[in-house]
């Protein structure tokens, strides 16, 4: 076995080519990679480079060594992980955001495979811009770096103490 039964240090997954921000971060295997290294105990941080064409993962790649001593050396909160994301270009800098909440409306488009078979490619629409750059969805299409802490309990806290009370 590769670590003989001891835990990293810390869990990097990514660099992922193209953005996890918003509701994207539900269907993402690099975050959930992330996920897995805090529901372990382990310091960890997905990292997301926000292109699908002509990707240059170096500004991504610098970022992610800047961040991984930053978070040995300061610690996460049990059950937490951060999900960054990197713009294209030059960076204006570095947000701490709120993840986005917006559905992406996806958009369906009937293709065929080489062997013959139709498929269905789900694309998506991105949420309308707003000048939030607290919200890593709108952060990010202004060109910052966006770091998002997000917990791996994602219960309703105030909706489970209000419905403890009906018994069914």
């Amino acid at each position: 076995m590769l670590l003989k039964g001891k835990k990293p240090d810390l869990i990097i997954s990514g660099i992922n080519f193209g953005g996890n921000d918003g509701c994207s971060v539900f269907y993402s295997g690099t975050v959930a990679g992330a996920r897995e290294g805090a529901l372990m105990g382990i310091n960890s941080f997905a990292i997301s480079l926000d292109t699908f064409e002509n990707p240059n993962f170096s500004i991504a790649a610098k970022f992610s060594a800047k961040l991984a001593l930053w978070v040995h050396k300061n610690k996460l909160p049990l059950g937490t992980f951060l999900n960054v994301n990197v713009p294209t270009g030059k960076p204006k800098g570095t947000r701490f955001t709120r993840q986005g909440t917006e559905p992406i409306h996806e958009t369906f488009e009937k293709r065929k495979s080489p062997y013959d078979q139709h498929y269905y490619w789900m694309g998506a629409k991105m949420p309308v811009h707003k000048n939030d750059n607290n919200i890593d969805t709108y952060a990010l299409k202004n060109k910052y770096i966006t770091i998002t802490p997000i917990h791996s309990d994602l219960t309703d806290e105030t909706f489970l103490d209000k419905v403890k009370a009906y018994d069914f």
